[in-house]
């Protein structure tokens, strides 16, 4: 197991649903904090986050076991929602 020290970077990150804006799409609102959640937001676009963080998993060494959301499905569905993701 890796030090502490090391996640803390990311465990906000895989802590956290990550709801982020597509272009062109209008806010879907803020998320209210709520316990055991860290909260940080990004000037980054949907795509540019999730990729960043996926990197960023490898970099630390740590191992995504699970990523799920509904926004293929929904879209799928022809149903627009933003973006979001959920890595554990």
């Amino acid at each position: 197991m890796l030090p502490m020290k090391r996640h803390r970077r990311l465990a906000p990150c895989l802590a956290i649903l990550l709801a982020t804006l597509t272009s062109g799409q209008s806010a879907a609102g803020p998320i209210d904090p709520r316990p055991g959640w860290a909260i940080a937001e990004s000037d980054k676009d949907y795509a540019t986050l999730l990729e960043d963080l996926r990197a960023a998993i490898k970099e630390e060494g740590m191992i995504k076991v699970t990523e799920a959301g509904p926004t293929g499905a929904a879209k799928a569905r022809g149903i627009e929602i933003p973006g979001n993701r959920v890595l554990g």
